[in-house]
């Protein structure tokens, strides 16, 4: 889900002020991603009435790290595995921006999520399956191990502490 004004295979992704642009650039600061706040709540109350229709395996917001973090967070533990296609695969911000009102959801009823969000005129771009890799595809970079990332994700703190 994201913002209805894009159409969303377009969608270009907000990196002032993020994790990425820390981590990757080496630099802090920037302007932070705009906040809608009609639109968060737009997005927001969708989601909240496609849970209580029962429409979701699960859902996470796009926040610090951007979607392919977000998605990686869903599916640490579990055993699955994610093939994900942009149209354009070195689409940085895309793939990491932190841009506000948008959620990863996962789903076995995405034809009726699209229909009702187009009735809502909430913006939907289905991004890939899930399946029992434990591997993460995105387009056709090589495949990360889920199992790797979630020791790397598992380390974090300790590094930080020491």
């Amino acid at each position: 889900i994201g913002h209805p004004d894009e159409d969303p295979s377009t969608q270009s992704g907000w990196l002032g002020a993020t994790l990425y642009a820390k981590l990757v650039s080496g630099r802090e600061g920037g302007a932070p991603p705009p906040v809608d706040l009609a639109l968060e709540k737009r997005n927001g109350l969708f989601v909240q009435s496609i849970i209580a229709a029962q429409l979701v395996e699960a859902v996470h917001d796009v926040s610090d790290g951007g979607i392919l973090f977000g998605l990686v967070e869903m599916l640490l533990g579990d055993g699955f595995g994610a093939n994900v296609t942009h149209p354009d695969a070195s689409h940085h911000a895309w793939a990491f921006g932190e841009d506000q009102a948008r959620y990863i959801i996962a789903t076995h009823q995405a034809e009726k999520i699209i229909a009702q969000a187009e009735k809502a005129n909430i913006s939907v771009m289905p991004i890939g399956k899930t399946d029992e890799t434990g591997q993460l595809t995105v387009t056709s970079n090589a495949p990360i191990s889920i199992t790797s990332l979630a020791k790397r994700h598992a380390q974090v703190i300790p590094d930080l502490m020491s």
